[in-house]
């Protein structure tokens, strides 16, 4: 079942770099309905997040981005608090909105804490 959830959970991230976000999403949903670990639920919700970046969806990238940022604070995981960092760049067309710029600034709090840590 491991082995499905990893590769359903890649499946989805390959997809968002090649920019099919419709089957990328559903990739990546599959893979959190698969019951990941806390670290791989904090990546998968990361990628998702791009995915409402790149389409400048701000409810997704707050959605999502908001759970992966619960998942990098309880587990203090480098590894999804590193793919939180490379999703600010994608934040700064939405900036105008509040709500990306707290998350923005979440972001940077948290992997200054962690890096600290």
């Amino acid at each position: 079942m491991a082995a499905v959830r990893r590769l359903t959970e890649e499946r989805g991230t390959c997809l968002v770099e090649l920019h099919q976000y419709a089957q990328a999403e559903t990739s990546l949903t599959q893979a959190l309905q698969l019951g990941p670990s806390d670290r791989r639920t904090g990546s998968i919700n990361t990628d998702l997040a791009m995915i409402g970046a790149r389409l400048h969806d701000i409810d997704r990238v707050t959605t999502y981005a908001g759970q992966a940022l619960i998942a990098a604070q309880h587990t203090k995981s480098g590894y999804v608090m590193k793919k939180l960092t490379g999703l600010q760049p994608h934040l700064v067309p939405l900036l105008a909105n509040r709500a990306v710029r707290q998350l923005g600034e979440q972001i940077t709090h948290l992997s200054t804490t962690l890096a600290t840590a």
